[in-house]
């Protein structure tokens, strides 16, 4: 038979395994990557030049990139439920991830937005690449290769299928850092705290392992790395939220683009920009270089404010007992709050053979206080 020839059987194998490849646990693949979808490209409002072009070349990576930025948003909305921000007009009608105003500013806000926005796509492009998702990268091998150390007592061996993380760095620096063209204060503040949520996702990549043995016992262990939650990351990063460094204004400079085509004399000007600019007396240069920065101070933000698509906190839900920032007290900014009682139906339902579902209404009033 014509499959039997040897031609034929090293063609077969070699297209079993572009169809399966090699996964952790032996899990096979169970779907083809399909062809990448440019309309993304086209639709996506608020891309700069550079990402628009960046789309086309690679509009699954990109996909990836622009849903780790939305599921960073809804992040901060749990990180900073209870807060008088509360991160609720991140996501804009447009489907813009850079549409809202606060992002022009440099507020603290402003600095933990774009670090975990950074961070976002980091962990979402890497666990792409580990799912054989995309075609521009697939998981991290590298590790494969590097046995543990001879004097180590751990008995086990890198092998599966790691979170690219390397490929997800890479990714996130061209897609967001790019965009930032000035040479001012604002947009090497922006920079630095871009590479303060990647190094957060860095230093917190965890090590999986899977025992190996006779009867379950672990005498030998098979570790991959994955990145981490987007909710470990959006904590780390509240923490350096609250210890924000303030960098003076009165080093903005003139804020205009520079025009300079040498390239090499335009990242050595950003590089001498930012050593002589993100200098804070009394701060370590290694302190600075892991801490989120502003040099705006933030408004209280109690009072709607258009301008940066806030709408106060007028009618938002508070808490009597807490003592945190959803208290009463804080939320309501000193304006005081009403008592209301709201209806809500928590319908109880159930299947009946069959095959319908009936449910009855189960009305429960409760008293809640809200924001005058």
């Amino acid at each position: 038979m014509l499959l039997s020839s040897p031609l034929c059987i090293t063609l077969f194998v070699a297209l079993l395994t572009c169809i399966y490849g090699n996964y952790p646990e032996g899990k096979l693949r169970t779907r083809f990557v399909p062809f990448p979808d440019k309309t993304l490209c086209r639709v996506t409002p608020g891309l700069a030049k550079h990402q628009k072009d960046l789309c086309m070349k690679k509009p699954d990576v990109t996909k990836e990139a622009i849903f780790g930025i939305k599921m960073a948003y809804r992040e901060c909305g749990q990180q900073f439920e209870g807060h008088r921000w509360n991160c609720t007009s991140l996501m804009s009608s447009t489907g813009n991830p850079y549409a809202n105003a606060i992002l022009r500013r440099g507020y603290k806000e402003t600095a933990y937005i774009n670090a975990l926005a950074s961070a976002g796509v980091v962990i979402a492009v890497s666990k792409a690449c580990r799912q054989n998702d995309l075609l521009s990268c697939s998981c991290d091998a590298k590790l494969d290769s590097i046995d543990p150390k001879p004097n180590s007592n751990k008995k086990f061996k890198w092998k599966g299928c790691s979170d690219n993380l390397q490929f997800g760095m890479k990714f996130a620096k061209l897609f967001l850092d790019k965009r930032i063209t000035g040479t001012d204060i604002f947009s090497h503040i922006n920079l630095h705290n871009n590479h303060v949520g990647r190094l957060v996702v860095k230093n917190s990549v965890e090590t999986v392992c899977k025992c190996h043995g006779v009867s379950g016992s672990c005498t030998m262990k098979a570790c991959w790395t994955k990145a981490p939650s987007i909710s470990k990351v959006g904590l780390e990063l509240k923490k350096k939220y609250s210890q924000a460094i303030r960098i003076e204004q009165n080093n903005s400079g003139n804020g205009r683009k520079t025009n300079n085509k040498n390239k090499k004399n335009k990242k050595v000007k950003r590089r001498r920009f930012k050593e002589k600019h993100l200098i804070v007396k009394g701060r370590k240069k290694r302190e600075l270089l892991n801490s989120l920065v502003f040099f705006e101070t933030s408004p209280n933000f109690c009072d709607a404010n258009p301008m940066l698509d806030f709408g106060g906190t007028a009618g938002r839900q508070c808490n009597l007992t807490a003592s945190g920032p959803g208290n009463c007290s804080n939320l309501c900014c000193g304006r005081g709050y009403d008592k209301i009682v709201r209806k809500r139906n928590d319908a109880i339902c159930k299947f009946v053979w069959c095959c319908n579902v009936t449910c009855v209404d189960n009305i429960i009033e409760e008293e809640v206080t809200v924001c005058k």
